[in-house]
């Protein structure tokens, strides 16, 4: 049977990375494009400012997601390892 082992603490430094980048990313501001001599030009940019916003809000949403996902399973993988735990060693996997 395949064997695999997950570093906790591997976990929990990207999850600090990650909520770093959404940090810095969530620092996003929308802004809405001036006159720019024509009417039909002007809405399209801005709609297309108010799609893009509200993409990167979405994914600035999933990060965070991601962030707290990863620190859940560092503390999973712990509590299941410290679960295993008996007297004089631990139970064989």
């Amino acid at each position: 049977m395949p064997r695999f082992s997950v570093d906790p603490e591997a976990l929990r430094s990207t999850a600090a990375h990650i909520e770093g980048v959404r940090d810095s990313a969530g620092s996003f501001v929308e802004t809405c494009p001036a006159d720019i001599g024509h009417a039909a030009a002007a809405k399209a940019i801005s709609l297309l400012a108010v799609d893009t916003a509200e993409a990167w809000r979405s994914a600035i949403e999933d990060l965070g997601h991601l962030v707290e996902r990863l620190r859940q399973s560092a503390d999973l993988y712990e509590s299941t390892d410290q679960d295993l735990v008996v007297p004089g060693g631990t139970v064989e996997r």
